[in-house]
């Protein structure tokens, strides 16, 4: 429950204290479908609170049993079912102003008992607005305040307000998305990722939260178990590699059949559409490539994040880096107990920390792949400056920005403005250490390091012994020199 100094805040008190009263949401009864000015600066009002509640860590509302109890105008509901229909619900401009968006998302929900509750939400899934309506059929989870009722074809239904709609897909999405949402992840916070940028801060985006709850996720996982999926979607992407490929040469084969008849203004549009296509097919070469090794191209990862975001990827390369990183308290929260499944069930989390590792792998380009991770093997060195073989199956989660760290001293005394890199951040268990040799046992390092001593120090018997008689043979050199110009032998 959220507190301010020692005293508990209600949801009840932390909606008053905002102006919102249980008569003012009488402007809800028998709403219509449309909204007029009153009542969507009410329900921008309303939104805003349900952000800042959940952004200082307010309890969520267990599910109800049924949406035939008894529910009570601005009350905290859970509802969770599937989703039939979104459709998109203009604001008036002063509502659009504050809200910076021209639209709300009524969307239909059905819970389990077979009833139905209206949502009208600031935000629904991306993948969800290039459908037909028709096709809609989505697991879904919405926390909101219930705020009156929707008369729909002569029915009247409960009305919901929420910020936002949790979507746990089942189909129709990538192996690794799917795999999180099948362990309680919200796949919809995946819209809110800003690729080739810093991570956002909590009040810009929930890009913190998503990355958080995947970390939470994985963690739960074996390192094993990440490998054999990210394998398992290799021939689904060689397959679509390989028809990427045949796609550009014809391209590639007609764009040169006009160039010739090409004027130079069309010929400047060629050479982008070449540019285009040369770079799909140097994507798919690759993917084919390393697919035939049994890994990930990390190539896509970098030139095409939007596309690839969620996918379970597996590289192999060198940690050059591994830092252990300390989660703060939001992020412990954000971690441990996001969504309201994972907040009902109790279930115990105990995700604290994780590690930053840099992996350079043969088709980076000597570019970092940035692998965050939960755990390390036993004995896995940490620091600036290693150099140890991995393999990592995991999650790509975005394409991160942060100023490159060996140039920071030398970019300062040359006032010149700090490199940018952009590399590919994959979210994963633990890395698998491909080591070559095992470390030596303690009861023979001893040995070894003996042995490793009597070698240095021949070699410096060796190498003195050397020196002494080229430094004899140069005095008799210098000796002979030095004499009178009589005492050398005529020749």
């Amino acid at each position: 429950m959220a507190q301010e100094g020692s005293a508990e805040i209600t949801w009840q008190r932390f909606l008053e204290d905002a102006g919102i009263k249980a008569e003012d949401l009488d402007a809800f009864d028998e709403w219509s479908g449309s909204l007029t000015e009153p009542q969507a600066d009410l329900a921008a009002r309303i939104i805003f609170r349900l952000e800042q509640w959940r952004f200082i860590g307010g309890s969520l509302a267990p599910p109800a049993a049924s949406t035939s109890t008894e529910l009570q105008d601005g009350k905290l509901v859970t509802v969770s079912g599937r989703a039939s229909d979104i459709t998109k619900v203009n604001l008036p401009p002063s509502a659009g102003a504050a809200l910076e968006q021209d639209e709300l998302f009524q969307c239909r929900i059905t819970p389990a008992d077979g009833s139905t509750v209206t949502v009208l939400s600031r935000r629904a899934p991306a993948a969800w607005l290039n459908r037909s309506p028709r096709l809609l059929d989505e697991p879904v989870t919405v926390q909101g305040v219930f705020v009156g009722s929707m008369r729909d074809e002569g029915r009247m239904h409960p009305l919901v307000i929420a910020s936002r709609i949790e979507w746990r897909p089942e189909s129709n999405v990538s192996a690794g998305v799917a795999w999180l949402a099948e362990r309680g992840f919200d796949a919809a916070l995946l819209d809110e990722i800003r690729h080739g940028r810093a991570f956002a801060k909590p009040h810009e985006s929930l890009e913190s939260l998503a990355f958080y709850r995947c970390l939470a996720i994985v963690a739960g996982s074996s390192p094993e178990e990440l490998i054999q999926l990210a394998r398992a979607t290799l021939p689904a992407k060689v397959e679509e590699a390989q028809a990427n490929l045949a796609d550009a040469r014809a391209k590639r084969e007609s764009l040169t059949e006009k160039w010739n008849d090409a004027t130079p203004a069309e010929r400047k549009q060629l050479r982008d559409r070449f540019a285009a296509a040369r770079r799909r097919q140097a994507i798919a070469a690759g993917v084919v490539e390393r697919a035939e090794r049994g890994t990930s191209s990390v190539v896509p990862l970098f030139l095409e994040p939007q596309k690839n975001t969620g996918e379970a990827v597996l590289i192999e390369g060198t940690a050059r880096r591994a830092i252990r990183i300390v989660l703060d308290e939001d992020a412990r929260r954000a971690a441990n107990a996001d969504d309201a499944d994972a907040e009902r069930t109790n279930e115990p989390h105990s995700l604290t920390e994780y590690y930053e590792l840099d992996v350079f792998t043969t088709d980076s380009q000597n570019l970092p792949v940035i692998c965050c991770v939960a755990r390390l093997p036993e004995g896995f060195p940490i620091g600036d400056a290693i150099r140890e073989p991995v393999r990592i199956g995991g999650i790509f989660f975005k394409q991160w920005s942060y100023v490159r760290r060996e140039d920071n001293a030398a970019v300062s005394m040359k006032n010149r403005p700090p490199e940018r890199l952009h590399p590919p951040l994959v979210v994963a268990a633990a890395p698998q250490w491909l080591r070559t040799t095992e470390p030596a046992t303690p009861q023979y390092r001893g040995l070894w390091a003996g042995l490793a001593f009597l070698a240095v120090f021949l070699v410096m018997v060796v190498t003195l012994l050397r020196v002494s008689r080229r430094d004899r043979l140069a005095q008799a050199r210098q000796a002979r020199y030095d004499s009178p110009l009589e005492n050398i032998a005529e020749p």
